[in-house]
């Protein structure tokens, strides 16, 4: 989430050269979100491979000395599904925030220049409460979106290595289907994550409403 406000501001501030700006960043970060989670996957499995081409580059610059086994090390594997969801959800955050920022009236901001107020005191005073109820859905999104994290942990590491990377619905899903099937311990572990995502999402909402 920090990222994409981050780069809303540079974007709706023109703090990058114009080229059809908008468009250029968002055209693709947007659709990353959208993407089918077997190709960007496939993407990202082919660059952190043993032999792939992160390895290869660093090799080549000297910043390491043997290739490394990034999806094969239980921290690098988690840095590496991290990695892919900043990239895969960014743009798509990136586009609420956008809207929230292009709602709040420039006067706002020129009202506050003339007073004097640092660009720091303006984003705290204006420009953060003005989003508050695009935070608040973006952070009930990504948190409900994490609980029920599955495309990442099955197609980049299979859950591995040493379960590291297992994910709650991964597991419900190797409960279900790979492991002796307990279809009655799957669905009771289904309905947990599910009273999870309501009782976050219930306390984000009375937090986050400050009418």
């Amino acid at each position: 989430m920090g990222w994409s406000q981050q780069l809303c501001e540079i974007v709706k501030r023109r703090r990058v050269p114009y080229c059809d700006y908008k468009q250029f960043l968002l055209s693709d970060h947007s659709g990353a979100g959208n993407a089918d989670p077997c190709n960007f996957s496939g993407i990202f499995k082919t660059l952190f491979a043993y032999d792939g081409y992160i390895n290869t580059v660093l090799l080549k610059l000297g910043l390491i000395g043997e290739r490394i086994n990034w999806l094969g090390d239980v921290h690098t594997a988690k840095a590496i599904i991290i990695l892919a969801l900043i990239w895969r959800w960014t743009g798509y955050n990136m586009v609420f925030y956008l809207a929230g920022l292009q709602n709040i009236d420039d006067s706002l901001y020129e009202a506050a220049k003339i007073d004097g107020a640092s660009l720091f005191a303006i984003f705290r005073k204006i420009t953060i409460p003005l989003l508050r109820p695009t935070i608040l859905l973006t952070t009930i999104m990504s948190i409900n979106g994490t609980l029920q994290l599955f495309d990442e942990s099955v197609n980049l590491t299979g859950g591995g290595p040493a379960n590291s990377t297992l994910t709650m619905s991964h597991y419900i899903y190797k409960a279900s289907f790979e492991y002796n099937p307990q279809f009655g311990y799957a669905a009771a572990m289904s309905y947990v994550i599910f009273i999870m995502v309501a009782i976050l999402s219930f306390v984000q909402m009375k937090v986050g409403d400050k009418r």
